[in-house]
């Protein structure tokens, strides 16, 4: 019987612990982005949103690593600038995201961590060339792409401005990359 009574508490404790809020930011499990319920925004904007924050997370990693690991001072300086620019990209659309009642991840999606991995574990003689070419340059031009494709398709008047905004700043961040590595062939 003293068994039973132990049990039960337990069991309660639990039953609390499964029924509590779930967490405020998705990123603590990695979750898709989520919308509150009578939220008034297409999913599609929802989907563009999220690609977009994950891409911007990759390239703020990106740009860590190579302020830590570039071997040459214009790799560090410029990864130090685009992480920072892509930062407060990326925080300009989750702000944007609350007001239109939309929870976003802040980490890249999975195979941009795959290749997030692959470049912190490169060599060094070969880093500055894979940043460049992986992580700065095509990811550069890929967001870029989606951020041209948000201006044409987005629905939400707010998120094409936020779209047509970070396009801009993508061209100026590409026109850098393509200064560096100009320099760096």
């Amino acid at each position: 019987m003293n068994k039973t009574l132990m049990f039960l508490p337990a069991l309660g404790l639990t039953a609390v612990f499964a029924c509590a809020a779930p967490p405020a930011r998705a990123e603590l499990f990695d979750q898709d982005a989520s919308v509150a319920p009578g939220a008034a925004i297409a999913s599609s904007d929802v989907r563009w949103m999220e690609k977009a924050v994950r891409a911007q997370a990759a390239q703020v990693e990106a740009g860590k690593l190579a302020q830590a690991q570039g071997q040459s001072g214009q790799v560090r300086d410029l990864g130090g600038k685009l992480a920072a620019a892509n930062a407060r990209l990326s925080e300009e659309l989750t702000a944007l995201a609350t007001r239109k009642q939309v929870v976003l991840p802040n980490q890249p999606d999975a195979a941009h961590r795959d290749e997030l991995r692959k470049l912190a574990g490169m060599r060094a003689a070969d880093f500055d060339r894979e940043y460049f070419n992986s992580s700065g340059l095509k990811d550069n031009e890929e967001t870029a792409k989606l951020c041209a494709d948000g201006i044409d398709d987005l629905k939400d008047a707010d998120l094409k401005a936020y779209a047509a905004r970070t396009l801009a700043a993508l061209k100026r961040q590409h026109a850098l990359l393509r200064a560096v590595v100009v320099v760096q062939q």
